[in-house]
């Protein structure tokens, strides 16, 4: 469950120090940078983007019409203070981003979308932040090292990171992304998740929607969990691991361990299912 926002207070954590007759061993202690705040007024159909590197994203949803976002910055090697939250506004949206340091010849730089240039290069400091997204708004999310949760969000949301777990509950239409980490989703409408060492868990209430679902991973199960009376389209395939529904399916193709094409109930959703090495698994009411 993701946490609301809470006052944020500057702290400086002090890391006990050992001390022996022939050495001393201190470890270095974390600092925290003065919290950062936003609020800006955003209507549904524009963006609220997050670009982040080191440190996770909380995403939960306000019903006031006006975006906020708060980032804590905390460091042990390097300096939080350093570190810049920029922020961009635009006609679409607005961009804010965590500016590390610039070491090498190009220097970072806050833009929207795919421009700009977010790099730590070692740098450990991380930024948490929490955001507060308005009806409709749509979420881009991004980080590196760190996990993303989205709960309760009723417009579009990608979520993409490299290093860390991503679970989102809700959205119009969900995109996620993770190379070591798993995917958990709830949402009625379409998804598309992919990791590459993660499982994928899709809860679904709803399968009303003739969106389609795309869930892969490389090394890892996938569980999809449908109310008793869903209609779709199955096409799931895996290399190394079985599959098991717990519906009646009409096979229309493919039967076998490892692959398995049908429809389950009058069918319509097209859902596809992929895997190298796990199981997959179509549930119901667990």
């Amino acid at each position: 469950m993701i946490s609301h926002f809470r006052r944020l207070a500057t702290a400086v954590f002090a890391v006990p120090v050992a001390l022996t007759l022939t050495s001393h061993v201190a470890m270095a202690q974390r600092t925290t940078a003065e919290p950062f705040a936003w609020e800006g007024s955003l209507v549904a159909g524009q963006t609220l983007e997050i670009k982040g590197v080191n440190g996770s994203i909380d995403a939960v949803p306000t019903t006031n019409g006006t975006a906020r976002v708060e980032a804590v910055r905390s460091g042990r090697r390097n300096d939080p203070n350093e570190v810049e939250i920029a922020v961009v506004e635009h006609a679409g949206g607005a961009t804010i981003c965590a500016v590390y340091p610039s070491s090498g010849s190009r220097a970072n730089e806050c833009l929207p979308g795919d421009a700009g240039r977010i790099s730590s290069r070692r740098n450990d400091v991380q930024v948490e932040f929490t955001v507060a997204v308005p009806d409709g708004v749509a979420l881009v999310a991004n980080t590196t090292n760190g996990s993303i949760e989205a709960e309760g969000l009723t417009g579009p949301i990608v979520a993409h990171s490299t290093n860390g777990d991503v679970r989102v509950e809700g959205g119009a239409r969900v995109i996620a992304r993770t190379t070591n980490g798993s995917i958990t989703i709830a949402s009625a409408g379409e998804a598309d998740a992919r990791t590459t060492n993660g499982q994928i868990t899709a809860r679904l209430g709803s399968m009303t929607s003739t969106d389609p679902l795309d869930f892969r991973t490389t090394n890892g199960s996938i569980t999809l969990d449908v109310p008793p009376d869903a209609n779709f389209d199955i096409d799931a395939s895996t290399s190394n691991g079985g599959i098991e529904t717990a519906l009646p399916i009409t096979v229309q193709g493919r039967l076998g361990r490892n692959n398995l094409t049908g429809r389950i109930g009058s069918g319509g959703r097209e859902v596809r299912l992929r895997t190298t090495n796990g199981r997959i698994s179509i549930e119901s009411g667990v």
